[in-house]
């Protein structure tokens, strides 16, 4: 019998989730701003340290092609490349670009899938040189964007504005209370999907005259023995396998997936498909109170 496992679901109860983007045309020069920007792929593009810059990537058409890619930077030192970002403007995704430092980097385009081949954008980090007059100037220099750990800063003269770059940072950790959800264990649920041939003549019911069931609350839990009697999924089951009773959970969850596949063939009488899910089941979520490190920049723990 033919098994079609579906991809593994896992249940997030609490989840945080933040979108943002970029894109490219020529060569353009990117300044603090919010606005997003189209670059053609292979472009280049100017940047001064400290700066963000949010852009979406397309071809010689005008095509956006920015998430046919995975990108990547070559120097994180003078650039930093975030993805799966969103223009707020229209919703768009783009890329968020991050001028850590001066220099020059190369951001590799990686192609998803195989309609499009690598691609590549090049990205210039640096400061605009003194004018002849600004190198004349007895320079006061205030700080004007602080460096961090993600990007550099900017100190700027009071007299005649000349710019330059501060170092980016290390990570810069303090004590942090934070609240964290956490679960005092698991069940894993194995269940029948029923049928999920798609509209074809690969189905019994078009081979067999036989209506597969196309829903199905056939369900096998695994768990511990110390659970037995108080198995916390609080929805149909039909079965309970126990951990101890085999060599790992892997080993539980393919018994699990053999008896919805002899389920599938004699309940179901579908003898060449059937589906199954399998996912974890939280129990016991509680909140948890606690200190940490954490960078004052990027929110990172130290681990």
């Amino acid at each position: 019998m033919k098994l079609n496992a579906k991809k593994i679901v896992t249940l997030v109860l609490t989840a945080a989730i933040a979108l943002s983007g970029i894109s490219l045309n020529t060569s353009i020069t990117a300044h603090a701003a919010t606005a997003v920007s189209d670059v053609q792929k292979w472009g280049t593009i100017t940047m001064k340290p400290g700066d963000t810059k949010k852009v979406i990537v397309k071809d010689k058409d005008g095509k956006d092609i920015t998430t046919q890619y995975k990108w990547s930077s070559s120097d994180n030192s003078v650039v930093k490349v975030n993805m799966d970002f969103v223009s707020q403007s229209d919703y768009t995704e783009c890329l968020e670009l991050i001028a850590a430092g001066s220099g020059t980097a190369t951001l590799t385009g990686s192609p998803v899938g195989l309609s499009y081949a690598p691609t590549e954008l090049t990205v210039t980090v640096k400061m605009a040189g003194p004018t002849a007059k600004q190198k004349k100037c007895k320079h006061s220099f205030k700080v004007t964007k602080k460096a961090t750990c993600e990007r550099a800063g900017v100190k700027t003269c009071k007299k005649c504005k000349l710019q330059k770059s501060i170092k980016m940072t290390s990570h810069k950790y303090v004590n942090t209370t934070v609240k964290t959800t956490e679960y005092d264990g698991f069940e894993y649920i194995v269940l029948c999907s029923g049928c999920d041939c798609p509209d074809t003549f690969e189905c019994p019911m078009f081979t067999q005259g036989i209506e597969c069931d196309t829903k199905c609350d056939y369900t096998i839990v695994i768990t511990t023995k110390a659970r037995a009697g108080v198995i916390a999924y609080p929805y149909h089951y039909d079965e309970v396998l126990y951990l101890e009773d085999y060599d790992s959970l892997w080993d539980a969850t393919q018994h699990a997936a053999n008896k919805v596949m002899y389920h599938a063939m004699y309940d179901l009488k579908s003898d060449t498909h059937g589906a199954y899910e399998d996912f974890e089941y939280e129990y016991g979520e509680h909140e948890v109170t606690k200190t940490v490190k954490a960078c004052t920049y990027c929110g990172k723990y130290k681990e």
